[in-house]
C-alpha cells in the first residue's frame, strides 16, 4: 500500500506544486584556466548613466588572464554600436579573441554580432540568465568603475574614463601579485608621480637594482581558482520523470509551468 500511495501522490498536480521539499540544484559550469594573454575575454555595458558629450553607456571589455581592462563611451547599445567599439578599441591593439563571454542581453543576441563573431572566428559564451556572478570579472570591473566616476563627482564622465583607467591597469592585484600593465607589457607604467625631479633623489645601491630587476623577470601570473562552495541536489527520479515543474523567475505568478522532458 505505500507503494501505492507514493505514485498516486507523484501522479497529484496539488501536491507536485505545493509540496516542494527540496529543489534541485546542479553545480555551475566553470572556465578553464586561461593560458595565454588576450584569448577569452569578458564584456558587458554599464548604462544608462547621465548624458556626458553625448555619451550614455560604458561598453566594458577586459582579458581574463592579465585582467586588463578597457571602457569605451558609447551613444546607444546597437548591436552595431558595440560591434564598433569592440572593433576599433580591442580587436585593433590586441587582435581577435578566441572566446568571448557576456549576458544574455538582447543586443548581444542579435544577428549583428553573430555575424560578427563568426566572421572573427570567436566562440561565444553565455552566462546563466539572473546568475551574474557567471560573468562576475567584468561585473566586479563595473563596481569599480562606477565607485570611481562617483568619486570625482563630476558631470562630464566620459572624460575621467583615461585616468581611471590608468589607476585601475596600474594597481597591484592581491591575488596576481602584480599588476595587470606587467603582465601586458612586462614593466610598469610611469604614472603621474614618476615626473618628479629625481635630481635630489639619493642614488641607489647597484646591487639592490640587480637583484629588483631579477625578481620582476620572474613575475608570473597566479592560477585562478573557483570559490563556489554551494551544496549541490540532484532528485534521483529525474532522468526517468516524463514531466517536471520548474520554476520561472521572470514571472510575478506563484505558479509554475509543467512541461515535457525531452
Amino acid at each position: 500500500m505505500k507503494y501505492q500511495i507514493k505514485q498516486w501522490v507523484r501522479c497529484c498536480e496539488s501536491c507536485q506544486r505545493s509540496k516542494i521539499q527540496r529543489h534541485t540544484k546542479t553545480p555551475l559550469g566553470t572556465f578553464s584556466f586561461p593560458d595565454a594573454r588576450f584569448t577569452h575575454i569578458h564584456i558587458d555595458i554599464v548604462g544608462p548613466l547621465p548624458p556626458s558629450e553625448g555619451q550614455i553607456y560604458l561598453l566594458t571589455i577586459i582579458d581574463r588572464f592579465s585582467r586588463w581592462p578597457e571602457a569605451v563611451p558609447i551613444p546607444d547599445m546597437r548591436a552595431k554600436t558595440i560591434c564598433r567599439a569592440i572593433f576599433d578599441t580591442w580587436i585593433s591593439r590586441f587582435g581577435c579573441p578566441s572566446v568571448v563571454t557576456s549576458d544574455q542581453g538582447s543586443q548581444l543576441r542579435s544577428s549583428v554580432c553573430v555575424e560578427f563573431t563568426r566572421m572573427l572566428g570567436t566562440q561565444k559564451i553565455k552566462t546563466t540568465p539572473y546568475h551574474p556572478i557567471s560573468n562576475g570579472i567584468v561585473e566586479r570591473f563595473r563596481r569599480h568603475l562606477k565607485s570611481a566616476i562617483k568619486a570625482h563627482e563630476n558631470e562630464k564622465w566620459s572624460e575621467l574614463i583615461p585616468i581611471i583607467l590608468l589607476g585601475i591597469r596600474t594597481a597591484v592585484k592581491e591575488d596576481l601579485q602584480s599588476s595587470c600593465s606587467e603582465l601586458v607589457y612586462s614593466t610598469t607604467l610611469r604614472l603621474p608621480c614618476d615626473m618628479i625631479d629625481a635630481s635630489d633623489i639619493p642614488p641607489c645601491d647597484i646591487e639592490f637594482i640587480t637583484d629588483l630587476r631579477h625578481r620582476m623577470q620572474q613575475l608570473n601570473p597566479v592560477a585562478t581558482s573557483a570559490h563556489c562552495t554551494d551544496r549541490f541536489y540532484i532528485h534521483p527520479s529525474l532522468k526517468s520523470s516524463s514531466h517536471i515543474w520548474t520554476r520561472r523567475l521572470a514571472q510575478i505568478s506563484i505558479y509554475h509551468t509543467l512541461r515535457q522532458v525531452n
